[in-house]
């Protein structure tokens, strides 16, 4: 599943839907997240032994949910973004690589996980296919505009403008939800005045894209900021594989609805041969490398004839 706005503060929130029915959340990003997501389930199930220091609390904590009789249950398993995180490699010196965190996710007949990611190929490999994953496709402007509705303070608003201000925002709730929090704590700000604030120049438009509010519902060590949530896809992009951030930098300079793929391909054949790379055959599978990391991690898109790529919002 591509990321989505699902996040919550707590990772060891535990809600009784009906008695013997768990909800649990858990913040995946980072090992150490995971860890303390478990430790927290521990806790909030008051499982015997986890405060014995030589426990192994991943271990109670997967035993109990592979328990049958504890009822059934649902765990959102949320910003699993890098595949390292559940299956690490074995790293230069190391005699073995370390253990695997996704052994501690339990194949249960009475319970079911849902992984949030924005990495396609992450969430390919915990969910077991990409015929698994359901993306969580842009919202259209009937959906943007309940949600601006809902986010505003104000009982009406400007339909007009509310249309303006969406489509200026490409209908991205994070930044929607930005731009009603801008609205709200401002007496006299309207929508179209924030749009034209928005619109004044390139400094404007960043703070305003770039303010952090906060937001005591998500968790704490995600940004509010949705030039901040790009720019962790990129540089997590940048870490994996250079090239596909190079290409995404030189997409930046096109219209991002019509960027030609014959274009790219002919870039990238002139960048591979003052590289020293002759071979045009290895230079577009190197592309297609490229390419598809950026399609995994939903920042391009392509046409039904692959003939057109576009940068998405």
């Amino acid at each position: 599943m591509v990321k989505s706005q699902l996040a919550i503060r707590y990772a060891h929130h535990v809600r009784d839907a009906t008695p013997q029915t768990y909800i649990f959340w858990v913040h995946a990003s980072t090992p150490p997240r995971f860890n303390e997501a478990y430790r927290g389930l521990a806790d909030r199930l008051e499982l015997s032994g986890r405060l014995d220091p030589k426990a192994d609390v991943l271990r109670l904590v997967s035993n109990w949910l592979c328990d049958e009789t504890n009822g059934q249950w649902t765990m959102i398993v949320d910003n699993v973004d890098k595949v390292e995180t559940f299956f690490p490699s074995r790293r230069q010196g190391q005699e073995s690589a370390p253990a695997s965190l996704a052994a501690y996710l339990p194949q249960s007949r009475n319970g079911s996980i849902l992984i949030t990611s924005r990495s396609k190929d992450a969430a390919a490999r915990l969910a077991g296919g990409y015929h698994n994953i359901k993306e969580v496709l842009a919202m259209d402007e009937s959906q943007g505009l309940q949600l601006l509705h809902n986010k505003l303070s104000a009982t009406s608003i400007e339909e007009v403008a509310a249309v303006e201000l969406l489509r200026t925002l490409d209908c991205m709730p994070l930044a929607i939800t930005r731009a009603a929090a801008y609205i709200n704590r401002r007496a006299r700000m309207t929508i179209a005045g924030y749009l034209s604030e928005f619109r004044a120049n390139d400094k404007r438009r960043e703070s305003l894209l770039n303010r952090d509010a906060g937001d005591l519902r998500r968790d704490e060590s995600a940004s509010n900021s949705v030039v901040t949530t790009w720019q962790i896809s990129f540089e997590r992009i940048r870490q994996e594989r250079p090239s596909a951030a190079e290409l995404l930098s030189l997409m930046s300079f096109f219209n991002p609805q019509g960027i030609p793929e014959r274009t790219l391909r002919r870039h990238n054949r002139t960048v591979a041969r003052v590289g020293g790379l002759d071979d045009e055959g290895e230079a577009d599978c190197m592309f297609n490398e490229d390419i598809d990391t950026l399609l995994a991690y939903s920042l391009v898109a392509t046409t039904a004839d692959n003939d057109v790529c576009e940068i998405v919002s």
